[in-house]
């Protein structure tokens, strides 16, 4: 409480830690105290309490500090109980706290209520409501001027929303998360922002718009050793596999295999190879392909995911450039790796992965194409992922026409295309 009250006067008075520090202690040892870390002595915070033009009181603890203290101390055993998954528990405690919030209650009280609100949300699968609970405690931040934290809450609501599909919300909250650090030096949080909303647009199907926010992403760290860089890379190169523009993507590609080695982010190493691999299989280089796919599966700490994604990309494009006999290798591996991967995969993973093998199996076999077209685009649908459901409608009317279908093939491509307009309501 005597931290958050110093950090007030100061900003109230424009001064800076180190003008607050001088001739009185280093700045690190202002920024503890405001953060929590410390307590001042005595002397020093009458020389604090007389820097800032404040009565020595001000700072000391009255009976509403301490009922706010213990409303701040109930609110973090909230916390740890969901943590440990005690979810019951813990929304009696966040009940109780509710009772006693007035609009007298401090700013970063009222944050701090709200962000538990959103991991109780989280943990029941509320992710709507999560985001107006972030939305909320991003507010009470930007009004005690915390905007780091205000940018953190506006950030995981925008990427609770892409995870979970919703595209247009992500980006319009990942607009509003920029807009908090445009004065600050936050220059990784920026980066992180820019690449999330450019994967938003990706996954929309923008690749102009999605390609402008990853360059603004690498623009905005001038590190190598960053990770959002190395992200901002990947997904450039994302963007020209999508284009197929295979010659800049696998420089961006190998480019970002270096940087990954080099600084040992596996996982980010092993996607970099993912798309090397493609771009040799499209250039004709299939024995490079697989080497490359050997390279990635012997990496130590790669996750199954990363597995499964580098064969289900394999698989997609050797479809494509090879006899469909010669995928049937790649299909079995696959096939066994979602088997063990289990809950280990999340649901847009899996579902990616078992329409790359329905895709294999329909071109060789096409029986009831119809049917389990329409099945996986509304899965997609389901998961908003309706780009993904719009190529998958688009697939199954080429199957349909070239049986004869028309009319179901047709009937496909408008649907598909009532996706890409975003009529959702047409799948």
């Amino acid at each position: 409480m005597i931290g958050l009250r110093i950090r007030e006067a100061r900003q109230a008075r424009g001064m800076t830690q180190a003008t607050l520090a001088k001739d009185i202690a280093s700045r690190t040892y202002i920024s503890a105290i405001e953060l929590g870390r410390i307590k001042p002595s005595a002397k020093n915070l009458q020389l604090i309490a007389a820097r800032l033009g404040e009565p020595l009181s001000y700072f000391l603890p009255g009976p509403l500090d301490e009922a706010n203290q213990r409303l701040e101390t109930t609110l973090n055993q909230a916390k740890g109980l969901l943590a440990v998954g005690k979810v019951v528990e813990a929304r009696e405690l966040l009940s109780m706290v509710k009772g006693a919030c007035t609009e007298n209650m401090p700013t970063h009280i009222r944050a701090l209520y709200h962000e538990t609100q959103v991991e109780l949300e989280l943990s029941v699968g509320a992710i709507l409501q999560s985001t107006l609970s972030y939305t909320l405690a991003s507010d009470a931040y930007v009004r005690s001027k915390q905007l780091r934290k205000a940018w953190a809450c506006r950030y995981a609501a925008a990427f609770a929303l892409y995870q979970a599909g919703h595209m247009d919300q992500a980006i319009s909250l990942g607009l509003d998360a920029v807009t908090l650090l445009c004065d600050s030096e936050e220059c990784e949080a920026r980066a992180l922002t820019h690449y999330m909303i450019g994967c938003a647009y990706f996954a929309k199907g923008d690749i102009e718009k999605a390609s402008s926010f990853f360059a603004d992403a690498k623009a905005c760290v001038d590190d190598t050793k960053n990770e959002a860089v190395l992200l901002a890379l990947l997904g450039e190169c994302s963007c020209s596999l999508r284009q197929s523009q295979w010659q800049n993507a696998l420089t961006l590609s190998r480019k970002a295999v270096a940087l990954a080695e080099q600084h040992s982010f596996t996982e980010m190493q092993a996607e970099a190879l993912i798309a090397v691999m493609t771009c040799s299989v499209r250039m004709g280089e299939h024995e490079e392909a697989k080497q490359v796919l050997a390279q990635i599966t012997s990496l130590a700490g790669v996750p199954i995911s990363i597995k499964c994604k580098a064969y289900r990309e394999m698989l997609l494009v050797a479809k494509e450039t090879t006899p469909l006999q010669d995928t049937v290798s790649l299909e079995s591996t696959l096939d066994n790796l979602l088997q063990s991967a289990g809950a280990h995969l999340d649901k847009w993973d899996t579902l990616k992965s078992e329409w790359a093998l329905a895709k294999c199996r329909l071109l060789r076999d096409p029986q009831n194409v119809l049917a389990r077209v329409e099945q996986f685009a509304a899965d997609f649908c389901h998961l908003g992922r309706f780009k993904d459901a719009a190529d998958t409608l688009a697939f199954g009317a080429g199957l349909l026409r070239n049986t004869g279908a028309r009319d179901d093939a047709y009937s496909l491509l408008s649907r598909a295309y009532a996706l890409l307009q975003g009529k959702h309501t047409q799948q």
